[in-house]
């Protein structure tokens, strides 16, 4: 018999399934490793008059791409939690862009209270109307910078850094109806690409 002559397999789900089946007559659909050759498998057993039926299918390759998912996206979390506590130590506004359209912009703590937003908020001017801020916009000598014309955006669609050497007042105008002066002698905003992110501080 099976079981007997593999006996390791009776500590495995196939085995508790298997008998379970026997028992209450029920068929049964579980995945499951084997642990005599290490594979996995998506199991059917069938109680019939007298008999079980059991089919098996390999799904080893699916359940070794399932982990090496799991395993990424966990090492992307790790790295995204990493940078954000660097960034939040940084004592000066840092912008994260997280696609090469800037549609999705995150900032440390100095950036969300500088434009006065919650640590979740997105603060890309270029994202889609109905996520973008509006309580904020950036100003140049009383006019309105546009997305495409503001740093970040440049440096993440093109993958060239960007200086700004700003001596004139460069406002940011909160609905609040406070304006918050960004020079201080001069300010020198900088973006530049990174891999999957385009970077901004200031």
């Amino acid at each position: 018999m099976f079981w007997e002559e593999y006996p390791e397999a009776i500590a495995s789900e196939f085995y508790t399934q298997y008998r379970k089946a026997r028992e209450d007559g029920k068929a049964r659909h579980f995945e499951a490793e084997s642990p005599i050759t290490g594979r996995w498998h998506e199991a059917h057993i069938y109680p019939r008059p007298g008999r079980l039926e059991v089919y098996l299918r390999d799904i080893t390759p699916r359940k070794r791409a399932e982990g090496a998912l799991r395993r990424n996206e966990a090492s992307a979390r790790a790295e995204a939690a990493e940078l954000q506590a660097v960034m939040d130590a940084v004592p000066a506004a840092i912008l994260l862009a997280h696609d090469p359209k800037c549609e999705d912009v995150t900032g440390n703590i100095a950036a969300t209270e500088l434009f006065r937003v919650s640590p979740d908020a997105n603060l890309s001017t270029s994202a889609r109307p109905e996520d973008r801020p509006i309580h904020f916009r950036l100003m140049k000598e009383g006019r309105e910078i546009p997305a495409s014309r503001q740093p970040l955006q440049f440096a993440a669609a093109t993958g060239h850094p960007v200086r700004w050497r700003i001596t004139q007042v460069l406002d940011l105008q909160v609905t609040e109806g406070m304006n918050v002066d960004l020079r201080a002698g001069h300010l020198e905003l900088t973006s530049f690409n990174v891999p999957r992110w385009g970077l901004g501080y200031g």
